[in-house]
């Protein structure tokens, strides 16, 4: 015995992990049975665009891509559980979910719920009305006094809603509503006047009239459950250190049709603007193919701008003329003589910004301002070069003078102009918005020319007006 008990304890960790091993490979192990583990029980109510089924039972949406990428790291299967917002926190709380989201976090959330560490997206909390209403206007809450305003029972946005309207002096009459899907539903049959919700769900057909706040949204899980939150915030941690992008490209995806990226919010003031204004000019560039460019078709400016210009015109109401500018004509003197209301395709230049004359919109168009030369020539900065660029191309002209002073500037025409000054060796280099290089290096004529990773500066275009300009 003695002598069995010695060879037991020599041998002590290699009975341990025997019988670890046995453990694993034992026919009645789930991995051998064919067993999974349990999936993870998700809640969702009616929010199309975040998470929504399909007729076939296919479930899609934001929440479910985030998911999928949680998944990523996990591992976790999911079965998804619909019900009304107000029952899935209380399915939840019992631990008859795992998960629940697109939750903003309140105090009183937090003593129920385990909240995830990182938020999962940002949420605005928008109202809604039909879009044949023509009485209520954005952020105009004069126009909201008496609305029927219609909210999900057991939201903290009804109380985001009663603060807004003490603030900004409007009554309202609130109508409870146990899911999203009645809400929308008694908005359409006029049984409310307006709807308040969060963003995150996409109703393409409503008109949004408000967005009061942005919240962070999270994923949150049962009071208690360390396991499942342990393993959601380690995913989330790695999500935002390994693809920071996304996020936005995500929402990018699933939001493209939102109301707060298609729509013109518009106050009666600037609706009023519109009906009783006359046209708008917009003026555009010639010769800068593909943004803008003169059409033998329709005589008319053609290209990706007068294109961004006629949709505004859709969405605004307003009506648009779009007529190309002078050759060599000045920016503020276009604005001032020429009959311009609007430049389309302006860089946004902090001289521009500091002119009295001119104001600039926010930036509606992204590139980058790019360098071409000849592929059999070595560009030295540090030496003087010869740039050619269109004689109207101020900011491009101030920025490289001003960042490589021994440079010297050859005005051309036209873009084209300038690729054939490299090209036939009149000038090193040439400078222009990186759309534009890349639709003109097209050319076989330019086929001996390349793109220099020297330059490469922002360059994001706007519009721009008078800076006295009433619109009368």
């Amino acid at each position: 015995m003695d002598h069995l008990r010695s060879i037991f304890q020599k041998n002590k960790n290699l009975l341990v992990f025997c019988c670890c091993l046995f453990l694993l490979l034992c026919p009645f192990s789930a991995a051998a049975t064919g067993m999974r583990p349990h999936p993870i029980r998700v809640g969702y109510t009616d929010s199309p665009g975040f998470i929504e089924k399909a007729a076939a039972g296919t479930v899609d949406g934001y929440g479910v891509a985030y998911l999928n990428e949680i998944s990523h790291y996990t591992g976790w299967r999911y079965e998804y559980v619909y019900a009304t917002w107000q029952e899935c926190l209380e399915l939840l709380a019992k631990g008859e979910l795992d998960l629940l989201g697109m939750a903003q976090y309140t105090p009183e959330r937090a003593a129920s719920y385990e909240f995830a560490s990182l938020p999962s997206g940002v949420e605005y909390m928008v109202m809604y009305v039909r879009n044949d209403d023509n009485k209520v206007y954005y952020n105009d809450y004069q126009s909201f006094n008496g609305l029927r305003i219609g909210v999900l029972k057991g939201n903290f946005q009804t109380e985001v809603l009663s603060d807004v309207a003490r603030k900004n002096a409007f009554t309202y009459q609130p109508v409870l509503f146990d899911s999203s899907k009645a809400m929308v539903e008694a908005l359409q049959n006029k049984q409310v006047d307006a709807i308040v919700t969060g963003s995150m769900p996409l109703y393409k057909d409503l008109r949004l009239v408000a967005r009061f706040q942005a919240d962070p949204i999270y994923f949150i899980t049962t009071k208690g459950n360390k396991a499942v939150l342990q393993r959601l915030n380690d995913a989330l941690m790695n999500i935002h250190a390994n693809t920071p992008e996304f996020e936005n490209t995500t929402y990018a995806t699933y939001y493209e049709q939102s109301s707060l990226l298609t729509q013109p919010l518009l106050t009666k003031k600037e609706r009023d603007f519109l009906a009783h204004r006359g046209p708008i000019t917009i003026g555009f560039l010639p010769n800068d193919e593909p943004l803008s460019a003169f059409s033998s078709e329709t005589n008319l400016p053609a290209g990706i701008l007068p294109g961004i210009a006629k949709e505004l015109e859709r969405l605004s109401g307003a009506k648009v003329i779009l007529k190309l500018l002078p050759a060599g004509a000045r920016l503020d003197q276009s604005l001032q003589t020429e009959g311009f209301d609007l430049i389309a395709g302006v860089t946004d230049y902090e001289p521009y910004r500091n002119n009295i004359s001119i104001r600039l919109s926010k930036p509606f168009f992204q590139g980058r301002v790019m360098a071409v030369a000849n592929k059999n020539n070595f560009i030295d900065i540090t030496k003087p070069q010869k740039v050619a660029l269109p004689f109207n191309y101020i900011a491009y002209k101030n920025l490289i003078l001003n960042t490589y002073p021994h440079f010297s500037i050859i005005n051309k025409v036209n873009t084209r102009d300038c690729l054939l000054a490299v090209a036939d060796g009149e000038a090193d280099l040439a400078l222009q918005n990186s759309h534009i290089i890349s639709y003109h290096l097209q050319n076989p004529r330019f086929t001996d020319l390349k793109i220099l990773s020297l330059f490469n500066f922002p360059d994001n275009l706007c519009l721009a007006a008078a800076n006295d300009a009433d619109g009368n």
